[in-house]
Parts: C-alpha cells; structure tokens; sequence
C-alpha cells in the first residue's frame, strides 16, 4: 500500500481529532477522539496518543511561552517598581507590596525554566563534542 494515499486520512484525523479536544476544552465533554475504544478525559493525552511528536512539540512550545511570558511580566513589573517606589507610598492600600510580592511569584516560575533550559543547553553541548 502506498504511504502517500494514507497520508491524507492520517491528516484529517488528527485534524478531526484537534477539533474535538477543542470542543471538549470549550463545551466539555464532547464526543471521544480514540480510535481504539479507549476513551480520555484529557485532550493532551489523546493528543500524545495520536501523534506523540506533536504532543511533544506542543508541550515545548507551551512551557517555553510560559516562561518568557513570566519573565517578561517579572521584568516590567520590576522596572514599574523601580520607576515609581517612592510614588506609590501614598496610595491608601499597599499596592507597592502587591506589586513586589507578585514580581517575586513571576520570578519564582521563572527559574525552573530557565534551569531546565541550561541543562538540556548543557546536554546538547556534551552530545555534540
């Protein structure tokens, strides 16, 4: 049998299989996406069932959007801090504090990111050598 006719159903399977973890995440639980009976509460693992390289990749792209994000809210909330400390000492309610305690929380989310990126960095780099 030829691969590249299969191609195609493989295609809107998984395409079939996206929108219905779509609707499961929107709706609930909508119509099973196994194709073995099985059914899954969770769209990711349905996901990895189907096509694990996508799963993996997704899950990636997720956590390093995740990071970059804390970071970048880390940073401005940082800098906003740095620019108007003195400023925000007259506001009736501690925002200033608020404001430092949630900096920290990013910061916090933050670091097993980046110490996971320098190890699979470092890793490579002993692989390659």
């Amino acid at each position: 049998m030829d691969t590249a006719t299969d191609e195609p159903a493989d295609n809107s399977m998984l395409i079939r299989a996206a929108a219905d973890s779509a609707t499961q995440l929107i709706v609930g639980r909508g119509p099973p996406t196994s194709t073995d009976g099985d059914d899954s509460e969770d769209p990711l693992v349905e996901m990895a069932r189907l096509d694990p390289v996508m799963a993996t990749s997704f899950v990636k792209s997720a956590m390093l959007m995740g990071g970059l994000s804390s970071g970048l809210v880390a940073v401005v909330s940082g800098a906003l801090l740095a620019a108007c400390w003195s400023s925000w000492a007259l506001c009736e309610r501690p925002l200033r504090w608020w404001l430092l305690v949630n900096c920290l929380l990013q910061l916090v989310q933050v670091s097993p990111w980046v110490v996971r990126l320098l190890m699979r960095v470092s890793l490579v780099r002993s692989r390659n050598r």
